[in-house]
């Protein structure tokens, strides 16, 4: 219960850096979802966020790993994260169709594969800067 804590917790923590209002977070079974803990925070609509708004939400995706990597030094086996890892695609699948033309892309020449392997790296960049101040 206490890995899953401080993984909501960095969630949460992170939400809250990049302007993001907490509604909730959860440690707990939540047998509806399959899950150990969830956060509910206001996320902006697709019609208005630019593209640090998506990079933004795929550092919030990645931060509860990345929180217990901080803490424990070492983190679960990957299948415990599927669900982060499939919501941070999934955001930058929205940036890239909203944003065709970003410098993720024009410096991959449009492979999304490379190009999202990028913005992985950049993020997890990213939450380690947060983490550490």
């Amino acid at each position: 219960m206490l890995k899953t804590a401080v993984h909501e917790v960095g969630h949460t923590v992170v939400a809250l850096s990049v302007g993001r209002i907490i509604n909730s977070v959860s440690a707990q079974t939540l047998i509806n979802y399959n899950a150990d803990g969830g956060i509910s925070y206001y996320r902006l609509d697709d019609s208005i966020m630019k593209e640090k708004d998506y990079l933004d939400e795929v550092i919030i995706n990645l931060s509860g790993r990345a929180a217990e990597v901080l803490l424990f030094q070492k983190d679960g086996v990957s299948k415990n994260y599927v669900d982060d890892a499939f919501q941070a695609k999934r955001e930058i699948e929205k940036m890239f169709h909203k944003f065709p033309n970003n410098h993720y892309l024009q410096q991959r020449d449009g492979n999304k594969t490379k190009a999202t392997k990028d913005v992985l790296d950049y993020c997890y960049n990213e939450i380690k800067k947060i983490n550490q101040s």
